[in-house]
């Protein structure tokens, strides 16, 4: 629908004034300049070593610049909620206030030194251009469908909400980062333990409802198509199933020896963190393609590769990262 009509039958357009639309499009062009800026994870706003860093003050001060940010797109919401489009002297305070907004959200982000860890500044990061593109889709809904998308508008409004409300949950220190992306890692490496296990069950019952369809005079279903596993396979298979359960193993042992012992005080305890989980990350890419070699036709060679890997490159090293935090 184009356009309302009020009780005298006036028609009421919904479309945005030109001047709006450029104002908005200026809008999305700032935000995708700072989003692009962030991303490059450098500038010059980083505080190096900064003594007087305070957790608590830091974390308090971001959040409620974050709720700035969520209150001015209410605002640019109200405006658009029903025809007709406000002029841009009525909402060019309130788009004027979004830019300010983030200026001074992103000016928070980049407070978080360095030095309190890679782990917790990535999440804070990812968090951060979260609300960014949340923004910049409700602006770009807005330039799209004026005052007639109101649904759409409430919809990404909702999504800036959501991801503004996220900032509560981010991790507020190095330790909690890096448990995190333990935890993350777990869980898929649980998951691609159950799909192992999964494709030796799938190869019986495949081969199960072939020999059942074989030793009686019914048809062979067409979607029946399995290459049965030789024994070979599944000692391969059981034998993959026991490194993705040992590195399992492994992780767990290291996050409950972080949660115990982790150190977000000193520098070489935040370092160490961070060593811990880029092992941790590198795990599930490497246990993903242990997984994918193994579903039949088995790749012998890309199963060795994956294996050769893990073992080598990321469970040694993750042993040593156990000793280095057990100690």
């Amino acid at each position: 629908m184009a356009c309302a009509a009020t009780s005298k039958g006036t028609i009421i357009s919904g479309r945005l004034p030109s001047e709006v639309k450029d104002r908005l499009e200026s809008l999305v062009d700032n935000v995708k300049i700072v989003k692009k800026q962030i991303k490059a994870g450098s500038s010059s706003a980083r505080q190096y070593g900064n003594s007087s860093f305070s957790r608590p003050s830091y974390w308090s001060d971001l959040a409620s610049r974050v709720d700035m940010v969520s209150n001015w797109c209410t605002k640019l919401t109200v405006f658009f909620s029903k025809p007709p489009a406000p002029k841009l002297e009525e909402c060019g305070p309130v788009i004027h206030g979004i830019e300010n907004s983030i200026l001074t959200m992103v000016s928070a982000y980049f407070g978080l030194p360095p030095t309190e860890g890679i782990t917790v500044c990535k999440e804070l990061q990812e968090a951060v251009l979260d609300i960014l593109s949340g923004v910049e889709s409700l602006a770009d809904t807005v330039i799209t469908h004026g005052c007639e998308g109101q649904f759409k508008t409430l919809k990404e409004t909702g999504s800036v909400w959501n991801s503004c409300d996220k900032i509560s949950s981010v991790s507020k220190d190095n330790r909690a980062a890096v448990l995190r992306v333990f935890i993350t890692s777990l869980q898929l490496q649980q998951d691609a333990c159950s799909e192992a296990e999964e494709i030796i069950v799938d190869g019986q019952s495949c081969m199960n409802e072939l020999e059942l369809a074989l030793g009686t005079t019914s048809p062979i279903s067409d979607d029946v198509d399995c290459n049965e596993l030789s024994d070979t396979d599944k000692k391969l298979i059981h034998c993959s199933i026991r490194l993705i359960k040992t590195c399992h193993r492994c992780v767990a042992d290291i996050s409950r020896a972080i949660t115990k012992y982790g150190n977000t005080v000193t520098c070489d305890g935040i370092e160490q963190l961070d060593a811990a989980a880029a092992v941790v990350i590198a795990i599930s890419p490497c246990v993903d393609d242990l997984v994918s070699s193994l579903y039949s036709p088995i790749s012998r060679t890309s199963t060795v590769q994956a294996v050769s890997l893990i073992l080598s490159a990321i469970l040694l090293q993750t042993i040593g990262l156990k000793c280095q935090h057990v100690l």
